[in-house]
């Protein structure tokens, strides 16, 4: 009985699901190695071959599973017998190729092809005809399988040996970059990938136009580094250095970057990934470490900031053997970031510390003004502070573009441990930044609570004022840092006080900012332990009330006005109360808070115009029937007719609204 006869296909079938499952049958031999059951099933019947030729639901064919699997005896049915083309994609524009190099070809595989070699034309063929057909049979496959899970074939660990002798020249040393990877080579068993060697040749022989063949060759390969599979690439290094007939040579392919948007060439890959054997490889072929993709990064960039210790290892080997790409290795070239900085931010401090043994560079590239001490305060990591610092002392008190020295970076990313060995060394409390900033601003600015604390501490300045001539407490209350501005308070005891009570260039004060930003705990802070100042005024006379109101804060509205209800008679530069800016902006809930407290909401500014006025003009029906409800409920008909009509008839011109009197 045929195998596939043994499909089960249910009665009431529809022919699409009969279709189906017989197709999922066949793929599944594909991925088992059957060919003797893939015959059978076929034999002479046209339409049952077109379903190994037609793909699946996913839109994959059967020599992508073979491929993928490493079934090179289902492959070579597939091509040589049924005419699969191996130039088929899939809906992911994938070749067979590349499903074969995203699996590393098993050790049961290797044996069954070697074995089969060997038995062929070594061992077998000249005694026993019969015994040399019997090894090309799946049942021969399978017992090699077998043998090698179990390690009971007799002579099979011989029979190896003797292959690996037989082809070294070819397969390893004439290919091998160095010694090193010769020797690993050695001690692996079955160093070679048939279904990609296959492969590789059926697309060479193809019609596929020389270009369009390029590039799938770099497309695979970034495939097969991905994947870490080493055989795969040394098979398609070998089999393009051999077969190609292009001009283009085996380095410039190497070279040649991805088509993707970080334009990666394969060294980029393997770097990236840290897989060093593949590494080693591609620098040997001609691979160019001193590329660099869409971030301007070298593949050693990348080596660095994946920690990545044996490719990086390499890399510097390389770079010292090869005297003129040492500059990479120091970075100082068009990248943003040298690969030390990069090994800094990322804190790979055995990286660092190897670096620095190699006597690289801790100049930094003119894209940055960062120094590398810089960025060893941005860790916290007392270690690593301290292996930079030990290699340059000189750099305690440098400033970046921004006027910042690393302790201004301690206290930005709140690196207290840090601040203190800075401290300690003498670094310099009241540099200036470009904002006329000492680090204790950028602690308060950031919240920084731990390294505020030390920076307090060791006396620093608190009473100086920056370039707009905002104190810390300002600082603090403008970036919301409220824990900064506790700190503050209990470290500063009266200067508090002055200092919240102080303008900045506007005349603004830090009540001023937190009514404007409705921030009640902060405006509470303010008003008990500072005793701020509520009738102060900013630049356009306006006070902390008027800001509140309008920007809707009911809560810092009603705070403010709590002991001090004379606040709410206090006009700006234009005459306008608290309640002509909470109508202006359209603050319903705050215009229905300040009628309660029964303000005189007719009165007008100096362009003549009341809170109904100003809600009119700006469209805030809302507020405009609040108003007139209330004109409603205090005057008579004469008054509100008069109320209504203003001088510049704002209400009946600009408001679509309608009073109905």
């Amino acid at each position: 009985m045929y195998a596939y006869n043994s499909i089960h296909v249910p009665s009431n079938a529809t022919q699409s699901q009969n279709l189906d499952q017989k197709k999922a049958q066949l793929f599944q031999w594909c991925v088992d190695g059957k060919c003797k059951e893939i015959r059978n099933f076929v034999e002479d019947n046209l339409e049952r071959k077109n379903m190994l030729l037609e793909p699946n639901k996913h839109g994959v064919y059967c020599v992508h599973q073979a491929a993928g699997f490493g079934r090179l005896n289902i492959l070579e049915l597939l091509v040589e017998e049924y005419g699969a083309d191996v130039n088929v994609v899939d809906e992911n524009r994938w070749k067979p190729l590349h499903y074969a190099v995203r699996r590393k070809y098993t050790s049961q595989q290797k044996a069954t092809v070697k074995m089969r070699d060997i038995c062929q034309t070594k061992k077998l063929s000249e005694a026993n005809n019969d015994l040399a057909l019997f090894v090309t049979s799946d049942k021969f496959s399978r017992l090699v399988e077998e043998g090698v899970r179990k390690r009971s074939i007799a002579g099979l660990a011989d029979l190896a040996e003797d292959s690996n002798e037989d082809d070294s020249s070819e397969e390893s040393m004439d290919h091998s970059p160095d010694k090193g990877i010769i020797d690993n080579m050695k001690n692996r068993s079955f160093k070679f990938h048939p279904p990609v060697k296959y492969l590789m040749q059926k697309m060479s022989e193809s019609d596929v136009h020389e270009d369009t063949l390029k590039q799938d060759f770099v497309n695979v390969l970034q495939h097969a580094i991905v994947h870490n599979n080493f055989e795969a690439v040394l098979e398609m290094i070998k089999h393009f250095s051999e077969h190609s007939t292009s001009d283009t040579s085996l380095s410039e392919m190497l070279n040649l970057q991805y088509e993707s948007d970080n334009k990666w060439t394969t060294l980029h890959t393997a770097a990236s990934h840290g897989f060093d054997e593949i590494v080693k490889v591609l620098l040997y072929y001609g691979a160019d470490m001193g590329l660099l993709d869409e971030r301007k990064w070298t593949p050693f960039h990348y080596a660095v900031a994946e920690g990545n210790s044996d490719a990086i290892r390499t890399f510097v080997s390389y770079a010292r053997e090869k005297q003129d790409k040492y500059a990479v290795i120091d970075g100082l070239t068009d990248s943003p970031h040298t690969p030390m900085q990069l090994a800094i931010i990322n804190g790979h401090i055995s990286i660092v510390d190897y670096l620095l043994d190699e006597k690289v560079s801790l100049t930094t590239v003119e894209n940055t003004s960062d120094t590398c001490l810089h960025l060893a305060c941005k860790s916290n990591d007392v270690k690593l502070f301290d292996l930079i610092f030990e290699k340059d002392k000189s750099d305690l008190d440098k400033c970046n573009r921004l006027g910042q020295s690393p302790l201004h970076y301690a206290a930005i990313h709140d690196c207290d441990k840090v601040a203190r060995r800075l401290i300690e060394n003498e670094a310099n409390l009241e540099l200036y930044d470009y904002n006329k900033r000492t680090p204790l601003f950028l602690a308060v600015e950031h919240n920084s609570k731990k390294t505020l604390n030390v920076l307090l501490e060791k006396g620093v300045s608190f009473r100086i004022v920056d370039r707009s001539l905002k104190t810390c407490v300002f600082i603090a209350v403008e970036k919301d840092s409220l824990e900064a501005l506790k700190i503050l308070l209990t470290h500063i005891g009266d200067d508090f006080s002055i200092l919240a009570n102080k303008g900045d260039d506007r005349n603004r004060t830090p009540l001023h900012v937190a009514a404007e930003k409705g921030c009640i705990e902060a405006v509470n802070i303010l008003l008990e332990s500072a005793k701020a100042d509520v009738f102060a005024r900013d630049y356009q006379e306006e006070t902390a009330l008027h800001l509140a109101a309008q920007n809707g804060h009911k809560e810092v509205v009603k705070t403010l006005l709590g002991n001090t209800p004379r606040l709410l008679d206090q006009l700006d530069n234009k005459w306008d109360s608290a309640l002509h800016k909470a109508a202006q902006a359209g603050q319903s809930s705050v215009v229905e808070f300040l009628l309660l407290t029964k303000t005189k909401f007719t009165k007008r500014n100096k362009s003549k115009k009341s809170a109904l006025d100003l809600a009119a003009l700006h469209g805030h029906l809302d507020v405009v029937r609040i108003l007139v409800r209330e004109t409603k409920s205090r005057y008579d008909t004469i008054r509100i007719k008069e109320i209504l009509v203003s001088p510049t008839n704002e209400c009946l011109n600009s408001c679509s609204y309608r009073v109905n009197l």
